[in-house]
């Protein structure tokens, strides 16, 4: 009876949109944060940036004042790692940007992109995360759509609470509910198309097997 239900539930889930809570979103910024604390320089090759952070992660609607550090003098350098950055037991491809040299007594700063996938129920998204003056931000879209972005942020010392935006180009930002879901979080597609959101099972599974596969994040 488990299995039938547990069948019918994924057939019934496997195209809703907004199946990934938006609590979640702490333990992404706590790994952007462990990448950057845990930054190795070696394997590093210099890199040809020319600022446009937006559009290197595919995020062409970032507004470029949300990071609030001058770059003008920073010298950059690339490297791309394997690293489970959104917590699914999954390693995501990481594409690292290091901006180093930016100025007296300023530290460095890096720059981590990523595109979600089914595990995390968030395929077809775009992420930018950084840390800076003592918080980590991530910036999402769906790739390459410039209607808006989310913007999320935490104190990098903690495990939450993140907070997260909804900014639309050309108009005023909005906070998002941390209890909704990523697709409600997220602006809505210019196309008319949604986000592969796949199913974000482990709700289910805790229903039919009394077992946490998904704590809560922050």
């Amino acid at each position: 009876m488990g299995t039938l239900v547990f069948a019918l539930l994924l057939a019934s889930a496997c195209c809703k949109e907004g199946s990934l809570r938006l609590g979640r979103i702490s333990g992404f910024l706590s790994g952007v944060f462990e990448v950057a604390f845990e930054l190795d320089i070696d394997g590093y090759a210099s890199f040809s940036f020319d600022g446009d952070t937006g559009g290197w992660a595919r995020i062409p609607a970032f507004d470029d004042e949300r990071i609030v550090t001058d770059l003008s003098a920073a010298a950059f350098s690339g490297n791309q790692v394997e690293h489970d950055v959104d917590w699914d037991a999954s390693d995501e491809t990481l594409y690292l940007v290091l901006a180093q040299e930016i100025g007296l007594s300023i530290p460095d700063i890096l720059f981590v992109r990523w595109k979600g996938d089914s595990y995390t129920a968030d395929k077809g998204v775009c992420y930018l995360g950084w840390t800076e003056h003592g918080e980590v931000k991530i910036a999402a879209s769906r790739c390459d759509d410039d209607i808006g972005v989310m913007y999320c942020r935490m104190n990098q010392w903690s495990d939450g609470p993140a907070v997260c935006e909804s900014c639309y180009t050309g108009q005023s930002c909005e906070l998002c509910d941390m209890t909704e879901s990523l697709g409600d979080c997220l602006p809505d597609d210019s196309s008319g198309s949604s986000v592969d959101i796949d199913v974000d099972i482990d709700i289910d599974i805790d229903i039919d097997m009394d077992v946490d596969l998904d704590p809560e994040l922050g």
